[in-house]
């Protein structure tokens, strides 16, 4: 949950938080919405997924939490 205090924090960026559990996703898009957060997205796939899609080098950041080993993150974000 990186993504919502950056977002708070940094209005001037835009944010795309990943959640691949719908239910997680979910909260993330509603937490957005009553915070009046317009500067967050929310998608529901999964990262590497997104790292092969039309989105690829279309990231200046990425931020993540406990999500695996540092060598497997730095393989999904390589592509962003």
């Amino acid at each position: 949950m990186p993504g919502i205090p950056l977002a708070i924090a940094r209005t001037d960026g835009q944010f795309l938080l990943i959640e691949s559990t719908k239910k997680k996703a979910a909260f993330l898009e509603r937490a957005a919405a009553e915070l009046g957060l317009e500067n967050v997205r929310v998608s529901s796939e999964r990262a590497e997924d997104i790292g092969h899609s039309g989105r690829r080098n279309s990231f200046d950041v990425a931020v993540a939490r406990a999500v695996g080993t540092l060598d497997w993150l730095a393989e999904w974000c390589l592509h962003w």
